[in-house]
């Protein structure tokens, strides 16, 4: 994100507030796209699995 700051020649709350703008839930964070959830409930299946 800094480099995209710098790039723009902006503050780093100037970029969230947009990206807030533009997420439906408010939120700067990034959404996970389907592969990613995919991915992470597989590792944490095969860590529950390991633990027992």
């Amino acid at each position: 994100m800094a480099k995209t700051t710098n790039y723009l020649g902006i503050d780093k709350s100037t970029l969230d507030k947009w990206l807030r703008q533009l997420n439906p839930n408010k939120t700067s964070k990034r959404e996970l796209i389907c592969e990613q959830q995919k991915m992470i409930a597989l590792e944490k299946n095969k860590a529950q699995k390991i633990s027992l």
